[in-house]
């Protein structure tokens, strides 16, 4: 019986001995790392997800792994994509195409024409010219425009058929591009107002007529029309195109040479005409500057468009006094050139000082 049990713990003995030699045996020879990778691999074998990865066909596989290529997939290689290529920067919003216009800021140039009247509005790559001065001063406009680098001019503007005012047009409409040329509807046989017909009509345009209320956008300023509301008058200064331009909080009025009876229908009418700069109407005579007129608009600053040595006048000494006693700060071309306003829809900023002389025109008792 001992024998037995002897002879059965020798087995086991032997067995146990074997065993632990081959363990042995297969760590010296790399089988049992072997093993260990396999399992390694097999684990790898999973996604995140717990699914098995090597189910899929490569087909699956690249639509199922957004960040690797079919080709990739089916080859089952490892090794990581090449990164696209970084998006371009977007071009800033607002700016012109040859990056002109700053985005978010309005421009108004009050050109220096001497006895005449042109406005030049830029704001966020977009432009209107208001009026173009006299036939011989259209050179000196077409000159500034191009200076800013201008090539079109979304709105013509040509406020009434003087010729100081419309007379250097012609030419201009024939340099640029021009989206829109708006003019009164006024009866004349003035040769430069036959002048500018002839060039609205070689642009192929056909001119817009003003109505009170309208708007109209230049980039982000609004543009409103203010008058003429009536259809006849006996003054053709009365036809003046009038505008509001508005741009985030500042509001910019302009009248031409409109005289009282123009004001009256502006004043009575339903365009709110509060502004923060006001262009003095008709080179600042006293037939478009009136107390009651400057006490509603309120206007912080003024500018006068006139020649210097003028024979009319302007600016009228009573206007000059009815300015300063409403505390309006006053910029004029005939003293100062061309006068700049640059504003974000917050700020005003000026190229020059206000105005200290006060000084009225040589001959101010003279009359147009």
């Amino acid at each position: 019986m001992d024998s037995k049990r002897d002879s059965k713990k020798r087995r086991i003995f032997r067995l146990i001995s074997i065993t632990f030699l081959c363990l042995i045996l297969m760590c010296g020879c790399g089988t049992f790392q072997d093993f260990i990778d396999a399992a390694l691999n097999e684990s790898n074998q999973y996604d995140d997800y717990g699914n098995r990865t090597d189910s899929l066909e490569p087909a699956e596989a690249s639509s199922a792994s957004s960040g690797m290529s079919a080709s990739s997939a089916s080859s089952g290689s490892s090794s990581p994509e090449e990164p696209s290529a970084q998006p371009e920067m977007p071009v800033a919003a607002g700016l012109a195409a040859d990056g002109t216009y700053p985005d978010g800021i309005m421009k108004v140039h009050y050109i220096d024409v001497g006895q005449g009247d042109a406005t030049l509005v830029t704001c966020e790559g977009h432009a209107m010219l208001i009026d173009g001065g006299t036939q011989e001063a259209g050179a000196a406009v077409r000159s500034y425009i191009d200076s800013l680098g201008i090539t079109k001019l979304d709105y013509v503007i040509a406020t009434h058929p003087d010729a100081d005012h419309i007379g250097g047009l012609p030419e201009t409409l024939g340099k640029y591009q021009v989206g829109m040329v708006m003019m009164p509807d006024v009866p004349s046989d003035k040769y430069t107002y036959k002048l500018l017909y002839d060039a609205v009509s070689s642009k192929g345009l056909v001119p817009v007529r003003p109505h009170v209320g309208d708007n109209y956008a230049l980039g982000n300023a609004l543009v409103t029309v203010t008058a003429p509301a009536d259809s006849v008058y006996e003054n053709t200064n009365n036809y003046s195109v009038g505008l509001m331009i508005q741009f985030g909080d500042r509001r910019f009025l302009f009248i031409g040479d409109a005289e009282w009876p123009s004001i009256q229908e502006m004043m009575n009418g339903t365009v709110d005409l509060k502004c923060d700069v006001y262009k003095c109407g008709h080179h600042g005579s006293d037939t478009s500057t009136y107390d009651s007129f400057l006490k509603m608009l309120l206007p912080e600053y003024a500018v006068i468009s006139c020649g210097k040595g003028n024979p009319f006048g302007h600016p009228h000494g009573k206007v000059l006094g009815y300015l300063k006693s409403c505390g309006v700060q006053v910029f004029r071309t005939d003293e100062q050139g061309t006068i700049v306003a640059k504003t974000d829809g917050t700020d005003i900023i000026w190229n020059v000082q206000p105005s200290v002389t006060w000084a009225a025109g040589s001959f101010e008792n003279s009359r147009e």
